[in-house]
């Protein structure tokens, strides 16, 4: 697994592209920030660990929610509290010009 430095704010991302985002954390200590644009129907995933990128991952087309759900699935053994990451994908359903 490669890491890599973060070089960019997250959050700052997701609003520049009009995104919706949420965040939940993995019981390993890193969290995965999921942000969206339905209107594109594209979501991406970041996995963050102390500021470093450990994971990413991205679906764009109509399959985009059911390949989501898939990966969020998989997450959710890891996930820290499964309430958190429900929240998280309803957040990031939402683009929220305030956040």
């Amino acid at each position: 697994m490669s890491i890599q430095k973060v070089g960019f704010n997250v959050a700052e991302y997701a609003l520049k592209n009009k995104m919706g985002i949420g965040s939940f954390r993995l019981k390993d200590g890193s969290s995965v920030k999921i942000l969206q644009d339905q209107d594109k129907n594209l979501i991406q995933f970041f996995q963050l660990k102390n500021g470093e990128l450990i994971g990413a991952k991205g679906y764009q087309g109509p399959s985009s929610n059911f390949q989501a759900a898939n990966y969020l699935c998989d997450l959710e053994k890891n996930a820290e509290n499964a309430e958190e990451l429900e929240k998280a994908w309803a957040n990031s359903c939402e683009f929220d010009v305030m956040a």
